[in-house]
Parts: structure tokens; sequence; C-alpha cells
């Protein structure tokens, strides 16, 4: 994002005013297209470089899954309709916004914390058929916290670029498989918004991300 504040782009071609306008108009099919610029440019496409870069066997893998492991905060933050996956942060994301209106309001409740999180994505009906077998609560323990925080997995969990997605015999995870399925959890998602009318649930949610999305930029670019 842009230091300047008239300036503020929540993804390329998509200054925040624009964002704006298409929420307080309910334009569904604009709203999409942003949604979808917003993640290939911050997560598809960067996933895309790093597997095909040349050597990417060595050590690239890393980097990928830390990315996915983003990704899965990202998408459910949108499917959920919240601004964060940590209710710690709530109240800090309020004093930033201002007042809420009463529409796009959220409770430590609707948010939980980052293994509820990633517990429900892959036990989500929606979400959960892209990853069989695996399990929310040993990925974010021993993968996406590892990476995250250590720079390495845990508990013997090794990235592959080869065997099944998720191998919990072997403690292998295969970082290409893994990230062109959430590619296709996230396509599930938009086409779920693209068959869903406006009051529909999906889009309470995706509306009160997208608000949410705006109002902390708008506030801290």
């Amino acid at each position: 994002m842009s230091d300047n504040r008239s300036g503020i782009r929540l993804a390329n071609d998509w200054p925040l005013e624009k964002v704006s306008k298409c929420l307080a108009k309910g334009n569904k099919d604009q709203l999409v297209s942003f949604i979808e610029a917003r993640f290939e440019q911050r997560f598809f496409r960067p996933v895309g470089v790093l597997r095909e870069a040349p050597g990417n066997d060595d050590g690239f893998g890393f980097s990928v899954m830390a990315i996915c492991s983003l990704l899965v905060e990202s998408i459910f933050c949108f499917f959920k309709g919240i601004p964060t996956t940590r209710a710690s942060e709530l109240k800090a994301l309020r004093n930033l916004a201002g007042p809420v209106p009463p529409e796009y309001e959220v409770s430590d409740k609707d948010i939980g914390n980052g293994r509820d999180t990633f517990e429900a994505f892959f036990g989500d009906a929606l979400f959960g058929p892209f990853f069989p077998g695996v399990n929310g609560t040993e990925f974010y323990d021993c993968v996406r916290n590892g990476l995250l925080h250590q720079g390495q997995t845990k508990d013997g969990w090794r990235i592959r670029t080869g065997g099944p997605l998720w191998d919990i015999d072997k403690r292998t995870v295969n970082r290409d498989k893994f990230s062109a399925q959430l590619d296709c959890a996230f396509e599930a998602y938009i086409q779920e918004l693209n068959g869903k009318s406006w009051s529909d649930a999906i889009w309470v949610r995706a509306a009160r991300r997208v608000w949410w999305l705006i109002e902390v930029s708008r506030a801290h670019p």
C-alpha cells in the first residue's frame, strides 16, 4: 500500500476509494474482481514464481508453504467475514477502524484463535474436500507455526515436491500439490460468491471483511 493516504491501493488497479464505492453499491461483480486481483497479486503469483524458479527444489518449499499458510488465513478471513484470526487483535483494529456499523460488527466469538482457524478451514464442507486427510491442528502446530516462528517445520514434518499431498505416516506435505489445491479451494469460494445473492450469508461475511480491510487500511496506510 502507498504511504500517500489518497493513493492507497488494496490491489493493483484497485484504489481504496474504488473498492469502497463498490461495497457501498453492493457491486458483486466488481468486488469479486477485486478479491481475485488481491489474492492473485499477493499470494498465487508469488507461489507460481517460486515453483517455476530455477533451482526451486533447493529450499524453496519453506517459502511456498509459508505463503500457503498466509493464504489459508486470508481466505478464511473473507469466508468468515473477520478482520483477523486472532481475537486479541480485535480491540486494536476497532480503534483503527473507528465506529463500526452494526452490519460489520464482529465479536471475539466470531474469531477465536489461530489454531481454530486452521481446524475450521480444513474441516469446512467447502474447503476440506480439497485437502483429504489434512489435520488442521497438526498443520498449524507443525508446519505453520514452525515456519513462522522457527523458520523450519517441527516434530519431524518435511516439505517435499513428490509424494502425496499429505502423508501423516511419513510426516510429509507436498508443497506443489498443497498450493495447487489452495488455488482450487479459492476458486470454489469465488464460484460460491458468483452464485449467491448480495443478501446471502457468504456475501454478508465477504462485505464485512472488505469493510474492515478498507477502514483499517485507510487509518493505517
